[in-house]
């Protein structure tokens, strides 16, 4: 997937977490700060909750960036599969072609002609 299309999407999620998971725990937060302000006077502590406020816009460019490094890492996995395939592609003309020779190696042998008098001729070793 394309790292800016893939960025754009985690960005909306990261936007819709602060909105729900994030605004709802702020929320117990902010109540519970209260109940322990309330009762300071009775226990002489002050409130010990902090809040931690939901930050839409930082959620948004954490996510985004997650997604970018995703995304990029999706497409440089991408290229590194097409160059192990044209690998394979060579290795396999490669092992084609001397499985080719020890054939006609065999079957020169097989005619009682000794392959190591062609030694001289292109492909031989």
């Amino acid at each position: 997937m394309d790292p800016i299309t893939l960025s754009a999407i985690l960005a909306g999620v990261g936007l819709l977490k602060s909105q729900t998971i994030d605004k709802a725990a702020e929320d117990r937060q902010r109540k519970l700060r209260a109940t322990e302000q309330a009762l300071s006077p009775f226990t002489g502590l002050a409130a010990q909750t902090q809040v931690q406020e939901a930050d839409p816009f930082g959620q948004s460019l954490a996510f985004g960036a997650t997604g970018m490094s995703l995304g990029e890492q999706m497409q440089g996995s991408k290229q590194a599969q097409e160059a192990a395939a044209e690998q394979n592609a060579i290795l396999k003309t490669l092992t084609d072609a001397r499985a080719k020779k020890l054939e006609a190696e065999a079957k020169m042998i097989e005619a009682g002609i000794d392959p190591s008098t062609f030694s001289g001729l292109r492909g031989s070793r």
